[in-house]
Parts: structure tokens; sequence; C-alpha cells
């Protein structure tokens, strides 16, 4: 006996479209979108819930009914791929939920939810008078409630950042170099947003007015505390004011620097402090403000400059004393070698030509292959 591979009975007729593109274009134009009320009237997606129509569910389609409409191949249509069964499954959402989550998922499990939900397959063909009155879900509104959402989000965040920065409660938080950089200006744009009797403004907007913002023009000072020059000038590129100065390392770690300071120095000078700070702090050394502001003097006296100290120029001096008679053999020798070149093709360079010296430096012998030449071409000629 053999078994028959005709499909079962549909309750709809045999397709005539052979083409799927063609099919989707007819699909969609079967289709209208609904008016804002209807739309608004409309139930959202609920997992295994069944859909009812005017008090009452619906006759479940058969299996035959949804080959019809997602496998016309087996009823004379066309056969669709994986993207025509997606548009096909949306649409039909699209028909009874103003939400769902059937954008993601395969075919089979879609077809899975609707049977449970007990729709009708292909509404828009009006098979239960006043079931189909448009697409009640529309596209556009995805976007929209997802800006929505993100907006909803970011004041909620912002809030709870700002009662954090209120409490000054930062448990659980990075305490990296830049982490504590943006705490340290979020804290006085807080102090400002306070005094202002505004809201917290966000990052974008504290980067679009620093000079509001950050307090600028009540914390900017005419010089820079570590080099005593004034910012501005000639040196517009290393006397710059740095707005945001804050610790690396050692005790005070990402802490706000009350003194102002140039980009120079923050460079240079105070980074080296910070690293001597964190080493000693790390070491187990006590560090407080004394032996920072004496470090700091010395590192003056080194360069040249602040007040004259009989004591710190005697420091000075035996560290430079010192720094001439300590050497390193591996170092002195690796230096020596990669100077050793230069030095001289240096001197091969700079030297001048004497035509006495000249004169009396040996000469090489002549070549017998160029005396050769010259005896060919002069019988050539001749």
């Amino acid at each position: 006996m053999t078994r028959s591979t005709a499909p079962p009975k549909a309750s709809f007729p045999n397709h005539t479209i052979t083409s799927a593109d063609r099919w989707l274009k007819h699909i969609r134009g079967l289709t209208r979108t609904a008016g804002a009320r209807i739309s608004a009237r409309a139930p959202e997606y609920v997992p295994n819930v069944q859909y009812t129509h005017n008090g009452a569910p619906l006759t479940t389609s058969s299996d035959a009914d949804y080959d019809w409409l997602f496998n016309p191949h087996l009823y004379g249509g066309p056969r669709l791929k994986k993207h025509h069964r997606r548009e096909l499954v949306l649409l039909m959402a699209d028909a009874y939920w103003r939400r769902h989550r059937f954008t993601k998922g395969s075919c089979a499990q879609a077809v899975d939810a609707f049977k449970k939900s007990g729709v009708v397959v292909a509404p828009w063909l009006g098979r239960v008078p006043g079931l189909y009155q448009g697409q009640v879900c529309s596209r556009a509104d995805g976007p929209k409630r997802k800006q929505a959402g993100q907006r909803k989000g970011s004041a909620t965040r912002k809030k709870t950042a700002a009662a954090r920065l209120a409490k000054g409660d930062f448990s659980g938080l990075s305490t990296s170099h830049t982490a504590t950089y943006k705490r340290n200006v979020r804290k006085i744009a807080a102090r400002v947003a306070r005094r202002l009797r505004v809201d917290m403004p966000s990052w974008r907007e504290i980067r679009k007015d620093p000079v509001k913002w950050l307090d600028v023009d009540a914390r900017k000072a005419e010089r820079c505390a570590s080099c005593r020059r004034r910012f501005g000038g000639r040196w517009r590129g290393k006397r710059r004011w740095v707005i945001i100065e804050h610790r690396k390392g050692g005790p005070h770690a990402g802490k706000l620097s009350a003194a102002a300071c140039c980009v120079g120095c923050n460079q240079a000078s105070r980074a080296a402090a910070d690293a001597s700070a964190a080493t000693l702090h790390d070491a187990g050394e006590t560090y407080g403000p004394d032996d920072a502001c004496a470090l700091a003097r010395a590192r003056l006296r080194f360069m040249g400059r602040g007040a004259p100290d009989a004591a710190l120029d005697r420091f000075v001096a035996d560290v430079r004393a010192l720094a001439l008679t300590v050497t390193n053999p591996a170092a002195d020798t690796r230096l020596a070698d990669a100077r050793a070149p230069k030095r001289a093709r240096r001197r091969r360079d700079t030297k001048r030509w004497d035509p006495v010296e000249a004169a009396a430096a040996p000469q090489s012998a002549p070549d017998p292959r160029t005396a050769k030449r010259a005896a060919r071409r002069a019988a050539a000629s001749g």
C-alpha cells in the first residue's frame, strides 16, 4: 500500500502566483494601517493567552491553513525563503497585537505561538467579519518607544548619580585615573548646579560649556603654584592652566589638587612628585604635606628657581656631585658604542681639506686596466 504525499486539505483555494516576491507584494496590498484609536485599543501580546474577539475566542486555524500561508509551494504557490517567512510572521503579529516580541526567533516558534494564542491565519482576507481592522502595530512607533525608554533610563541614572554625588558614596566604582577625573568634574558641576538651582548637567553639557560648569572664573589663579610663572604669555602651549588636576598614586590618589598648575609642571614636576609619593606610600613610609613642600622646594632649587636656601643649595650641590661620580658600566659602554659612529662621521664631515696634506698622502698604485683603456682610446683616435 502506497502512502499519499498530497498535502492536507486547506480551507483556502490553491495559489495562482508562482513568484515569492509577487506573493508578498500581493499580501502587502491586502493589508492596511489601522487608525490611532484602534491601535490604542488593541491588546499586547502575552504568551499562552487566548486571543478573543467580541469577548469570545476564535476558531483556531488548522495546520493546513498555516502551511497554506507559510509553505505555499505545497498548494501550487512559490517556495518561500527565510526572509519571506519572517515578513509574513511580522504581518500576522502586527494584525493582532500592538506590541509583541516576534521580531526575534524562528518561524516555527512563531507558528507555535500563533496556535497557542488561537488566532486565525491571514485575517486580512476577511474570513471572520469585523476581526481585521488594520495593522495595529506600527513599525515607526518602535524607534520612538526605544528612544522614550532610553530617555527615561538616562533620567533615572542621572538622578541616582546625583544622589551618590551628594552623599559622597563611591563604593564599588572604579578608582582608575580616568574614572576619578570624571568624578571630580561631576563634583564641581554638581556644586555649580546646586548654586544655580538647576538640574545636574550631563557629561555632554559639561563639555559644551566647561567655563560655566567647571567654575573656571572662580577657580583660576594668576600664576602656577609650582613654577610661579604667569599663565599664557609667550609659552602658551606649556603655560596653559590645567582646569582639572588630580593626584595619581599615593595616599591621596584621585583627589583634586587645590593649587593651580600649568601644563608643563603637570607633565613634569608634579607627575614626578606623584610618582615619588606613590612609591613612598607603597613602601609604607609616611609622606605628609611637609615632605611634599620640601620635595617641591628641592626640585625648584635643582632647576635654579625658588628662593635661595643654604641648606637646599648644599643638598643640590651634593646631589650634582653624586651624579657625576656614580657610574653604570653597562650603560656607559652601551652609550659609548652608540655615540662612536656619530663622532667619527662628524669628524670626517667637518674636517677641512688641506692640499699639502693631500699631496703628502701616499698614493695608491694605478689600476692596470686603466692604462689599457687609455691605450685603446689613443689607438682609436690616432
